[in-house]
């Protein structure tokens, strides 16, 4: 995750797709990411690439899909709503159809994974009624 000095990690900076995708399948499979030795979908990721192995775990697993068709932007910041769609999707959890909202700037495909995550207590908003599902998630948050 880029460290701006030995032992320090720069919490407050935006963590990318390919790097929060790499960090939770360390915590899913630890050292034993499923390796894939072929080719795969995209054409901005190659197999030298640290996060390969991890992208194409979750695609595999219907976690992910990409920014198009060929492209999965590993570089793109990740928002805090799509970190909530990943997390709940890597274990399993369909949000219910929700009927209200916890949070006043949730619209759209975000809301009810944000909502869900919210109820289970995975997530919280950056205030009460406001969880700024398009700021960039931070590294701190992703831990």
């Amino acid at each position: 995750m880029g460290l701006k000095k030995y032992g320090e990690i720069a919490s407050t900076e935006p963590i990318n797709r390919g790097q929060f995708l790499h960090a939770l399948a360390k915590v899913k499979w630890g050292e034993k990411i499923p390796k894939f030795l072929k080719e795969g979908d995209f054409d901005d990721i190659s197999q030298e690439n640290y996060y390969y192995n991890a992208v194409y775990a979750w695609k595999e697993l219907g976690v992910i899909q990409g920014a198009s068709p060929r492209k999965f932007a590993p570089e793109r910041n990740l928002t805090r709503a799509e970190a909530v769609k990943i997390i709940l999707s890597a274990k399993k959890i369909s949000p219910p159809p929700i009927i209200e909202t916890s949070f006043d700037d949730l619209e759209g495909w975000a809301l009810p994974w944000v909502e869900e995550a919210f109820r289970l207590k995975i997530v919280q908003g950056v205030s009460p009624r406001k969880f700024a599902p398009e700021r960039n998630l931070t590294r701190a948050e992703a831990v």
